[in-house]
């Protein structure tokens, strides 16, 4: 079920962010540069799936395993702490 949520969370991004995030593709792939914004943008538009879809099971991934833990997994913690969006871990 899809639900509205532009008034719960308020992200502010450049326009090529607003573009990624209203996209409707189900898979997002995102390279660049270090230092460029891959990372906020995809904690962003996972947030903003979770919160559409609540069954979705999304999957995030890197290269390795421990640059997942640190870069992604916190970031993403640290999004939903700073919009206070209730989570869950498994």
């Amino acid at each position: 079920m899809k639900s509205d949520i532009s008034d719960t969370v308020r992200i502010t991004m450049l326009e090529i962010g607003q573009l990624v995030l209203n996209n409707g593709d189900p898979d997002l792939l995102l390279y660049g540069s270090a230092g460029s914004g891959k990372s906020w943008l995809a904690a962003q538009k996972v947030i903003i799936w979770a919160l559409q879809y609540p069954d979705l099971p999304i999957l995030v991934c890197r290269k390795y395993m421990p640059s997942l833990r640190i870069t992604c997994m916190e970031l993403i913690r640290t999004l939903l702490n700073k919009y206070q969006i209730p989570y869950k871990e498994n």
